[in-house]
């Protein structure tokens, strides 16, 4: 299950039978503390459902401790997609045994399969998981992303944003074949989907740090990619962090995708060699399910 592990994907969509979250399964969240600046680090999931509310009681102390907020990309903000290149659709790249899975799975979310196929590969991809998760009951807004972006505003919380929705989409949109292979990988395994987000979501709940870093590190389409979408993001951000005149003193709330906090090269990791002192937030648990390749 490839895709389910692209947290690049411009959002991590990420579903499961949940139930709310207690003190006995609090996701991962560390405080970093260099001088007069402390980021608070919580690992987010970007797809979510009524149930994951309300978060935990320390990462809520420390979202109203803090004098603003910054996340991967503001959610809300304008953006445009790249022009789609006539040659590189879905239709063009897709053997005809795939475009008929395609099909058949377009049908089944009464969506119409000519226009997943006028599409380029990766946008494709993105839509048929946003639209399957969608059918089974989750939503942006119930993200933990957006939770907290709109928590922001209503407290008049400045938002600050470590990358462009833009640069976001050209990770994805730049992979050859403009991201044909998400494409494949996610609708030939598109029935066993269901099961391994389930365990995904149930890791980030408890705060399976162990399962998580495992999740992370399996099969990212090569070292090379990884690099690219995990490594060099994870220290362009640590080297905001640390050079932004507007983030040299004072609290901060720093809300990201949960596997760029765990696993090699993460970011708090990172952090912690340029001298800041972290510590858990939250205290995490293991959990029975495994993540199968």
């Amino acid at each position: 299950m490839k895709l389910l592990r692209h947290h690049w994907l411009c959002s991590l969509l990420l579903l499961g039978g949940l139930f709310p979250l207690t003190n006995q399964a609090e996701p991962l969240a560390w405080t970093a503390s260099r001088g007069e600046q402390t980021l608070h680090l919580f690992g987010t999931i970007h797809v979510g459902q009524p149930e994951f509310y309300p978060l935990p009681q320390a990462v809520s102390r420390a979202f109203r401790a803090s004098q603003a907020v910054i996340v991967e990309a503001d959610l809300n903000g304008s953006f445009s997609l790249p022009a789609a290149n006539k040659s590189f659709t879905a239709d063009k790249l897709l053997s005809d045994k795939q475009k008929q899975i395609l099909i058949s799975i377009a049908q089944s979310l009464s969506l119409s399969p000519s226009a997943l196929l006028a599409m380029e590969p990766w946008q494709a991809a993105l839509s048929l998981q946003q639209l399957q998760f969608q059918s089974l009951g989750y939503d942006a807004q119930y993200g933990i992303d957006q939770h907290f972006i709109t928590k922001a505003k209503m407290a008049n919380k400045p938002i600050w944003g470590l990358e462009s929705i833009e640069f976001q989409i050209s990770l994805t949109s730049d992979l050859p074949n403009k991201g044909l292979e998400l494409l494949t990988e996610l609708i030939e395994e598109w029935d066993q989907q269901p099961e391994q987000v389930a365990c995904l979501v149930t890791s980030w709940v408890h705060g399976d740090e162990t399962n998580l870093a495992e999740i992370s590190q399996k099969d990212l389409l090569g070292e090379e990619l990884y690099r690219t979408f995990v490594t060099e993001r994870n220290q362009d951000w640590v080297k905001q962090f640390t050079s932004n005149p507007n983030w040299q003193s004072g609290s901060y709330f720093v809300a990201v995708g949960a596997l760029h906090l765990v696993g090699k090269d993460n970011v708090p990791q990172l952090l912690e060699q340029l001298g800041y002192t972290v510590t858990p937030l939250t205290q995490g648990s293991r959990t029975e399910c495994a993540f199968d390749s």
